[in-house]
C-alpha cells in the first residue's frame, strides 16, 4: 500500500490539509487500488485527512502516505489551512473558549482565564 514508506514525500501535509479528487481522479478511479480509489471517491466532496482516515479505517500517516502519491498523480488536490485561519486548532481552541465564557455569568461562574492559551 505504501511501498513501505513510514512518512509522505510532502512533509507539511498537516490533519487539517483539505483534499478534493481532481476531473482526471474521476477518470482513472477505476484503475486504481482499493485503497487509493477508496480515496478518490470519497473526495469528490472536499474532505479533511482525519476525516479520510477516519472514515476509511485508514491510519493516519497511511492515509496521508496515499494522499501525498494521489496528490502528485494529479488525482487529487489537497491545501492546507492557512495559520491561523479558519479550520486551525488554534481558532477551534479561540471558540471552545469563547463558548465557555458564554455560559457563565461573573457573579456565579468559574473564573476560566487560565485556559486562554494567549
Amino acid at each position: 500500500m505504501t511501498a513501505g514508506r513510514t512518512v509522505p514525500a510532502r512533509s507539511d501535509l498537516e490533519l487539517e490539509a483539505l483534499v478534493s479528487t481532481t476531473r482526471q481522479g474521476r477518470l482513472e478511479a477505476a484503475w486504481l487500488a482499493l485503497e487509493r480509489r477508496s480515496i478518490v471517491d470519497f473526495c469528490q466532496e472536499t474532505q479533511s485527512i482525519a476525516e479520510i482516515s477516519a472514515r476509511l479505517g485508514m491510519p493516519v500517516n497511511v492515509t496521508r502516505i496515499l494522499v501525498d502519491d494521489l496528490s502528485e498523480g494529479g488525482l487529487v488536490v489537497s491545501t492546507n489551512p492557512q495559520p491561523g485561519g479558519p479550520g486551525r486548532a488554534s481558532s477551534c481552541w479561540n471558540a471552545s473558549c469563547t463558548g465557555c465564557g458564554a455560559y457563565r455569568t461573573e457573579a456565579t461562574g468559574p473564573n476560566l482565564s487560565f485556559l486562554d492559551p494567549y
